[in-house]
């Protein structure tokens, strides 16, 4: 309820945001389909793809201060860290945990890339659902 309200409130407010991105957590209990979207654009009008126990956020795009008419230096934070970066940076322990170990050494084979392995369906109830593709969709087996 308060990521879809922060979303409309995004929308209500196309002047300052332009969309939004998935924001996943960067732990051991991460879900595969959040490390896929992560950093996903969205428009302010479509619905977050989520799934049940999601802890993803989501971060606005916004104009720039010199989009706005004020006269003060842009923001020079960088960008928060890519989960696929930090997945990458973890111990193979951590990886095979996360991953599973069909799906880990598929992925170490370079059978599949870490962006492929989410796909949204549409759920009758929840509407866009970020859902797992199953190994043997992903390996094409």
């Amino acid at each position: 309820a308060f990521r879809e309200s922060t979303r409309l409130e995004y929308q209500a407010n196309p002047g300052v945001v332009t969309g939004y991105r998935r924001l996943s957590v960067h732990d051991d209990k991460v879900c595969l389909a959040c490390i896929a979207l992560d950093g996903k654009r969205q428009e302010t009008d479509e619905l977050l793809p989520v799934h049940p126990n999601d802890r993803c956020a989501i971060v606005p795009e916004t104009v720039s201060y010199r989009d706005l008419g004020l006269d003060v230096p842009e923001d020079k934070r960088p960008p928060p860290k890519d989960v696929r970066a930090w997945f990458r940076d973890q111990p193979e322990e951590t990886q095979r945990g996360i991953m599973g170990p069909g799906r880990f050494s598929a992925w170490q084979a370079g059978k599949f890339d870490l962006e492929d392995m989410a796909k949204v369906v549409q759920d009758d109830t929840w509407g866009p659902t970020a859902t797992i593709k199953p190994l043997k969709e992903l390996v094409g087996a």
